[in-house]
């Protein structure tokens, strides 16, 4: 009875009427992101705290940044949300000087009085930058950082007021052993922490000053920063609902494309299946004009062969009659020589008969 008045208590105070509602907020930043599924959980300590002055470092694809811009435009509608963004160029793979675009127009068109985006290149330098006890909220990046980040959170802690809090995001993703681990572990040691540990991990800082009524009891039901399992169930259900609505979303997508490349494979399997019909017909047609002109062919070369054995006869019977006509011709001039001779022996006895007859006159 005790431990259920005790979890009766912890879900007043935790979860009012005036504050379970912020959980269920939806981010106008939609899209399956790292820190997805801890966004009811922001929502729920903005409502809290109300921040007038956050900073993100480290605003990867801007889902943080913006839902810290939405919930202060959704609370009182002032404040100021800075990120620093350690994006890389895709061109020449080194750390980008201009915002991402599609960052730029959503703070554009959303959040132009609320969000300001600064390309940084070195964590030493924002820190350095912030004053000391300026923010209400910080989220330290860990995962759309430099290395080293988790090292700096002593630093970076220094900006935040006593009555503000602090995010470490993607401590699952470090190494225990590392730096940036030992770091994480001085941390859970030296301040009021609440461990979540869903996708890459969580850490809240609550520090020591006036912090509101809903965060003191979050942090004082934590045990060794584990929360109670019933107020944890609820912050982690609430997030794998934003994941699984916006990965459903995702694959609803992923499947409308899919059907539009498969509908578009098909009509290209059409088209191809037309083509290569009309190839084939034209493949038949060339195939019989190519036997046709093979035949013509062959009939050519036939026609030719007898061509050339009709030459070859012609040229006999040509020869043939060369030699006949040079026969002829040598046998013409024989005669004629013959002929000739007896010409020139009846012009010899016509002259005697002649001289005889001028004689026989004479006498």
């Amino acid at each position: 009875m005790s431990e259920n008045s005790a979890v009766a208590r912890l879900a007043t105070d935790v979860f009012s009427p005036a504050a379970f509602e912020f959980l269920f907020w939806r981010p106008r930043h939609f899209m399956d992101s790292r820190a997805l599924a801890h966004l009811p959980l922001l929502f729920w300590v903005c409502a809290a705290l109300r921040p007038r002055q956050a900073t993100v470092v480290g605003v990867g694809d801007g889902v943080v940044h913006f839902a810290l811009c939405q919930a202060m435009e959704k609370l009182d509608g002032q404040g100021r949300c800075t990120g620093y963004g350690f994006w890389k160029d895709a061109t020449s793979e080194g750390v980008a000087t201009m915002v991402p675009a599609d960052l730029a127009r959503h703070q554009e068109m959303l959040y132009e009085e609320i969000s300001r985006f600064i390309p940084s290149r070195d964590p030493d330098a924002i820190a350095d930058g912030l004053a000391q006890n300026a923010l209400d909220l910080l989220w330290l990046d860990l995962a759309a950082s430099p290395g080293g980040l988790g090292q700096r959170a002593d630093l970076f802690a220094r900006s935040v007021k006593r009555s503000g809090v602090m995010f470490v995001h993607g401590i699952r993703a470090i190494a225990e052993n590392s730096a940036d681990g030992a770091a994480i572990k001085r941390l859970l040691n030296s301040q009021r922490c609440v461990r979540f540990d869903d996708e890459m991990g969580l850490l809240l800082v609550v520090f020591d000053g006036d912090v509101p009524t809903r965060l003191e009891a979050l942090v004082t039901a934590t045990e060794e920063t584990a929360l109670p399992p019933e107020v944890e169930r609820v912050f982690r259900r609430v997030g794998q609902g934003l994941l699984a609505s916006v990965r459903g979303a995702d694959a609803v997508t992923a499947r409308k494309k899919a059907e539009q490349r498969a509908a578009d494979a098909r009509a290209a399997c059409d088209t191809a299946e037309g083509a290569l019909k009309d190839l084939n017909s034209a493949y038949d047609l060339r195939a019989r004009k190519l036997a046709q002109v093979q035949s013509e062919l062959f009939d050519a070369r036939m026609l030719v062969v007898d061509l050339r054995a009709e030459i070859v006869d012609k040229d006999g019977e040509r020869l043939a009659l060369e030699e006949a006509q040079e026969r002829a011709l040598a046998e013409m001039e024989g005669q004629f020589d013959t002929v000739t001779a007896e010409a020139d022996g009846l012009r010899e006895q016509v002259a005697a008969a002649e001289d005889a007859r001028v004689a026989l006159e004479a006498a």
